[in-house]
């Protein structure tokens, strides 16, 4: 998506996730689910956030974990920041 199409997306209430948009943490019995819409800048994405069950959603500008997997050629995680389980580098070694 383009910035205008996340700057149009803030402004609606409730929006419904898309089908696409599905919920990138680490599998978890309760709290909220958070699916990374698209990147908004280097350091920040847009997310979708709902709680289990529900197909509304509140869309939430977060930044990026900045947790770095060890060694000499560190990879990124590309969750947002306080996310809860896994960093994404570790579910794809």
């Amino acid at each position: 998506m383009r910035r205008h199409v996340y700057e149009a997306a803030y402004r609606v209430p409730g929006w419904v996730r898309d089908d696409e948009v599905t919920c990138d943490l680490d599998a978890h019995p309760h709290g909220d689910h958070h699916g990374c819409v698209g990147e908004l800048t280097r350091t920040t994405a847009l997310w979708a956030r709902w709680p289990g069950g529900a197909e509304a959603a509140t869309l939430v500008d977060l930044p990026y974990c900045t947790s770095r997997s060890p060694g000499g050629d560190p990879d990124a995680c590309f969750l947002h920041a306080g996310h809860r389980g896994g960093h994404s580098w570790e579910r794809f070694r």
